[in-house]
C-alpha cells in the first residue's frame, strides 16, 4: 500500500472493500466496493470506474452486499 497517492489515502473509504490490487504487466487497476477503480495502463489512468449498478423503482442506487471476496 505504499505506492497509494495522497489523495486516495486521505478520500478512499476506509471499509475492507477498498482493496488495492497488484500490477499485471502494465495494466493496474482497484477495487472498490463493488467498482473496479482507476483502471491504469503503463501509470496512465484510461479509465475512472467500472460499475455495476443495479437501480431502484425511483432511480436510486443499492449498495452492494460483498461478502466472502
Amino acid at each position: 500500500m505504499k505506492n497509494i497517492s495522497r489523495a486516495i489515502k486521505l478520500c478512499a473509504p476506509s471499509s475492507p472493500t477498498w482493496l488495492p490490487h497488484p500490477q499485471a504487466g502494465p495494466l493496474q487497476v482497484e477495487f472498490d466496493n463493488g467498482q473496479l477503480r482507476y483502471l491504469k495502463v503503463g501509470g496512465v489512468e484510461v479509465l475512472r470506474a467500472l460499475g455495476f449498478l443495479v437501480r431502484d423503482e425511483n432511480w436510486g442506487t443499492y449498495t452492494p452486499q460483498i461478502s466472502e471476496l
